[in-house]
């Protein structure tokens, strides 16, 4: 499969879901559309990045450690909200290295606490947060702390849900 002129013409789900098929029935494809997410043409890295969030929410572990490490560096690199969210949603779905990474803790708690994100980007910073509690036991009373201090009156609905959803995780991680 052309990836590069399917991604090309057009937007749909039934698209990705194209993609990730053939992906799943030759897998060693994988790795094509795994180096479109980091092409020069947005659009064909967002939706590429789009089908691997699709194939990572069934196969975590189709994903190594070195494709994880590119994705946390796109991630942070990365100023296309779209692809920043689809790159968020994946490294949500993928299970937490042993070592964190400091950069994309730091960038995770600014997500949370600016309101220049939508609700959507916070919600997923605060769940790889929650995550990373599960490998880092120590930052448990930092996240808790930090969320307790977060202003309920100002917090949207879906915010304030997340919030909760996090603190509630975060005591049973304990």
């Amino acid at each position: 499969m052309d990836y590069i002129s399917v991604l090309q013409s057009g937007t749909s789900r039934k698209l990705i879901d194209s993609i990730v098929d053939d992906v799943f029935s030759t897998p060693e494809n994988l790795s094509v559309i795994f180096e479109l997410i980091f092409h020069d043409d947005i659009k064909i890295a967002w939706k590429a990045a789009w089908a691997i969030e699709k194939i990572v929410r069934k196969y975590p572990k189709l994903i190594n450690s070195q494709q994880q490490d590119r994705i946390e560096i796109l991630f942070l690199r990365t100023k296309h909200s779209g692809l920043q969210r689809i790159l968020m949603s994946i490294l949500y779905a993928l299970p937490v290295q042993k070592k964190i990474n400091v950069d994309i803790l730091n960038t995770c708690f600014d997500i949370v606490s600016s309101d220049k994100y939508s609700i959507a980007v916070q919600s997923l910073a605060l769940k790889i947060l929650v995550n990373y509690c599960t490998i880092e036991k120590e930052l448990i009373p930092e996240l808790e702390a930090y969320l307790e201090s977060m202003d309920e009156y100002i917090l949207a609905p879906a915010m304030l849900s997340s919030k909760r959803f996090a603190l509630k995780a975060l005591s049973k991680s304990r």
